[in-house]
């Protein structure tokens, strides 16, 4: 077909506006706000209840519209202006803001997504943390060029979100495939590709207000999102409105290329009155259309990135489209489409509301848990063979039916997102057309219906059209171009078509979707049976308890409904929802996530990998090499048998090793650890941690905080790490260091090594032949029983050697030393100080050895003493002297040392 420009480019939709009749966030229905009777429409998108956690911090958000009052009380300090660009007026830091009072549409898109309540009568937009960046783009006469839409386009790249609350007047006017399209397409593809690092920039278009056909007029002619390629292209999420009581807005323009529904009548927002003098009736107003519907979906993406950040564009997409709820059941034209792991069956889809009304909460959550794979990079396509050899004729006031097969080889593990028909018709009157695409599994998506309300009397069609209702189905099979011819205004035949199939490779490897729309699908579930690969079960965005058993035969209830395990079936991972839930795991190797709420967690047989996340949680492990983390909360953590990995996460949590070498991480907050049996490895983290090794040769570091630290049986070693630990070593032979910190350790039984540390530290050797070391500051040693050894360091020490025969050095400092019971070895060193040695006895046999003087024998080294009462006194110069309670000279010779 020959390639015409067509007549015009954008239009503002036609809005219904009215004034400021109540209090301002009691007034945002749209948000959940309570009304006057404290009641939330249950058709509204509660993101309040969401702010708590998130509210679009990081993100950052991109609005091409119709200028912005960056002034405006509720918007000053939200935009990034020198994100922000006029192409007509780049040139000065106020260059967004709106031409004249007439351009009021970017600031009515603004304040939705990022108002941020100045004070108590102001309005909270639905990102109200997220930062904005306005794009300037001009409506209706001397609007804005294409060349200069591209340009907006091309700046997209920098954003994580794109807002698009416009469109083209005219049916199939922004084509694309044809040549003065080429530079939008390019910049939407250049930013899906290369924002947010390669995850793709998100781009939002409204999806229009055609809904209903007028005579003559050319904002109502009956339109359809597939009429124009900015609203059907598969790279953007075009969303429809709904009303304040749940029904399809009356000026909502349908199509099989929306994806989502929200509310976009009687809104209320921020306004540009031109003044600088704040008026309710003035700067704010009520306002209606699909334009308004778009930006509170921007918002719940921007909360869903700043959830999971590492989300792809395509990865939003597929979190809306299963998150979306039934609106309007009894009067959506809805259907279930042939998928099969969407709450036990297939999607349900409408050309109305696109997969239903976006669900904010359900959305947020299930993005919590969400890994990151749909960006561009990760699409597959899969082309259909359907060439003609000659153009096929459509009947007139009939039907002609085109079909294609996709082998089922070619299609093997391929999910469906979006499909594409390329069709090119010679038809002489296009209003006279109804196209629908009926996939293998019988969804029948209506690509083209009688355009302009049946009166658009162009001639011919060459034009790409879309459907996600497909969406999760499989390829395989038949697919068939129902092409009607309805109208009398002309005839025509098909020239040529081409299919081709977008979506996810995803193998063998299911994800089973859970909603609370379980209950209204559940009832009389059969079997769920998956035997390949490697499957989940996926229910965080339900907001009710659930109990997931993953057992071979067992029951699994979600939302109130049982859905059975199938004798042979192998679900590997399961999901839980935002409440108390019980997940039981199976003998494979399972990757269990709690989500929310206080959840119960059992991995039975297998290498498991349990995950409490937020919320009071209990897991258990079971046998198996597991690893289990706890999260947020206060969690219970067993590792059972096998060699496990226990982390405690935020909270006061107990963790229990059980069988096996296990590795066992405290995190933050005040933990009980227990490395029970085998030889563990144990690490207390931050805050004041009580652990015990349990039987095994355990490592354990206390971290930071004032630690009880206990080896208990088996040769252990312990590390008090920062703060005022208590260390025990327990039976056997272990080796404890106090680290930083006034320390009080206790060897235990066996024959123990104790360090302090820097600090004040109390060390015991208890029974067995012990080394103790103080440290750095004034420390208490006491060798306890055996033959110990002890070593004072630096500081003033007191130190015992407790009964045995123990070798003690005071070291530096101004230290007292006691031998106590047994054949004693005092050592004094050049550089130690002025020690005392206070309980020497000759009839014990206690000696003193003198160290690095170079004395070549006693009488040399005994020219430095002196006899006291009491005992006798060595000075050594620069400062070293010792004190040897009880000696006397006569018997120097027998008890003195020289080395």
């Amino acid at each position: 077909m020959p390639e015409t420009p067509p007549p015009s480019d954008l239009i503002q939709p036609t809005l219904n506006l009215s004034s400021l009749l109540a209090s301002l966030f009691r007034s945002e229905w749209h948000y959940g706000a309570t009304d006057i009777f404290g009641q939330v429409n249950p058709w509204s998108v509660p993101l309040k209840d969401l702010w708590k956690d998130y509210t679009g911090a990081g993100v950052t958000v991109g609005i091409i519209d119709q200028g912005f009052d960056t002034d405006h009380v509720d918007l000053v300090g939200r935009f990034s202006l020198a994100l922000s660009y006029d192409p007509r007026d780049a040139t000065t830091a106020q260059s967004i803001m709106p031409d004249s009072t007439a351009d009021q549409h970017g600031t009515w898109v603004a304040g939705l997504i990022g108002a941020a309540q100045s004070d108590d009568t102001g309005l909270v937009g639905g990102a109200p943390g997220s930062t904005l960046a306005g794009f300037y783009a001009r409506f209706g006469a001397g609007g804005s060029l294409r060349s200069e839409i591209a340009s907006l386009l091309s700046r997209q790249d920098a954003v994580d979100v794109t807002n698009c609350s416009w469109g083209v007047v005219n049916p199939f006017a922004d084509n694309f495939r044809m040549s003065w399209y080429a530079d939008t397409k390019t910049a939407i593809d250049h930013a899906l590709t290369t924002g947010r690092d390669g995850q793709g920039t998100v781009f939002v278009f409204a999806a229009g207000n055609d809904r209903q056909y007028v005579p003559g007029s050319t904002s109502s002619d009956g339109d359809n999102t597939n009429n124009h390629s900015f609203t059907n292209y598969r790279g953007v999420v075009t969303v429809a409105a709904s009303d304040y009581y749940g029904h399809v807005a009356d000026f909502s323009t349908p199509g099989a290329s929306i994806l989502v529904t929200a509310p976009g009548a009687s809104i209320l927002t921020t306004n540009y009155s031109g003044s600088a003098t704040l008026s309710l009736l003035d700067d704010y107003s009520y306002v209606s259309g699909t334009s308004f519907a778009a930006p509170i979906v921007t918002s719940v993406i921007s909360l869903m990135l700043e959830a999971n950040p590492d989300l792809g564009y395509r990865d939003v997409q597929a979190i809306l489209a299963a998150t979306a709820k039934g609106i309007d059941v009894n009067g959506g034209s809805w259907e279930r489409n042939g998928a099969t792991t969407w709450n036990g069956g297939g999607y349900h889809v409408s050309h109305d509301f696109g997969f239903g009304l976006v669900d904010a909460r359900a959305a947020v959550r299930l993005a919590e848990t969400w890994t990151p794979e749909g960006n561009r990079a990760t699409e597959v396509a899969l082309t259909a063979q359907t060439a003609l050899s000659v153009p096929a004729s459509i009947p007139d006031h009939g039907s002609l039916t085109l079909t294609t097969t996709i082998d089922a080889g070619a299609a093997a593990g391929l999910s469906i997102d979006w499909v594409e028909v390329d069709l090119v018709s010679n038809h002489s009157f296009v209003g006279d057309l109804v196209v629908h695409l009926i996939s293998p599994d019988g969804t029948d998506s209506i690509l083209v219906d009688r355009p302009g309300g049946g009166t658009l009397s162009t001639s011919g069609l060459n034009f790409t059209f879309s459907t996600n209702h497909a969406w999760g189905e499989s390829p395989a099979g038949t697919w068939s171009l129902v092409v009607e011819d309805q109208g009398y205004g002309g005839t025509g035949s098909v020239v040529s078509w081409s299919l081709r199939v977008y979506g996810s490779d995803q193998g063998d490897d299911n994800t089973y979707i859970f909603t609370d729309e379980f209950a209204r699908y559940g009832a009389d579930m059969p079997a769920l049976n998956d035997t390949a690969g490697i499957d989940t079960l996926n229910a965080a965005a339900v907001s009710s308890a659930v109990t997931i058993d993953l057992r071979p035969g067992r029951i699994t209830t979600i939302a109130g409904h049982e859905l059975p395990m199938a004798a042979e079936t192998s679900i590997e991972n399961a999901i839980g929802g935002e409440k108390s839930d019980i997940l039981y795991g199976s003998n494979s190797d399972n990757d269990l996530q709690g989500a929310r709420g206080n959840d119960t967690l059992y991995g039975f047989r297998g290498d498991d990998h349990l995950s409490g996340g937020q919320g009071d949680d209990v897991l258990n492990g079971g046998d198996g090499a597991d690893t289990l983390m706890g999260d947020d909360g206060a969690d219970r953590l067993d590792g059972g048998s096998g060699n496990d990995l226990l982390d405690g996460g935020a909270g006061n949590d107990v963790l229990r090793g059980g069988d096996g070498d296990d590795t066992i991480i405290g995190g933050a907050g005040s933990d009980s650890l227990y490395g029970l049996a085998g030889d563990d490895t144990i690490d207390g983290g931050a805050d004041a941690d009580r652990i015990l090794g349990g039987d095994g040769a355990d490592r354990i570091s206390g971290g930071d905080g004032a630690d009880r630290l206990s080896g208990e049986a088996g040769n252990d070693w312990l590390d008090g790490g920062a703060g005022n630990d208590l260390l025990d070593g327990g039976d056997d032979s272990d080796t404890l260091f106090g680290g930083a910190g006034k320390d009080t350790m206790r060897g235990g039984a066996g024959d123990d090594s104790l360090a302090g540390g820097d600090d004040a530290d109390t060390l015991s050797g208890d029974a067995g032949r012990d080394r103790l070391e103080g440290g750095g500051a004034n420390d208490r040693l006491d060798g306890g029983a055996d033959n110990d050894t002890l070593f004072g360091n630096d500081g003033d020490d007191l130190i015992y050697g407790g009964t045995g025969d123990d070798v003690i050095a005071g070291n530096a400092g101004r230290d007292r030393l006691y031998g106590d019971e047994g054949a004693d070895l005092f050592v004094f060193s050049r550089g130690d100080g002025a020690d005392r040695v206070l309980d020497f006895s000759s009839a014990e046999q206690d000696r003193v050895r003198l160290d690095g003087f170079g004395f070549t024998d006693t009488d040399m080294a005994l020219s430095h003493a002196v006899a006291r009462s009491g005992g006798v006194n060595f000075t050594f110069g620069d400062g070293d002297s010792l004190w040897v309670a009880g000696a006397t000279l006569a018997d120097a010779q027998d008890w003195l040392l020289i080395a």
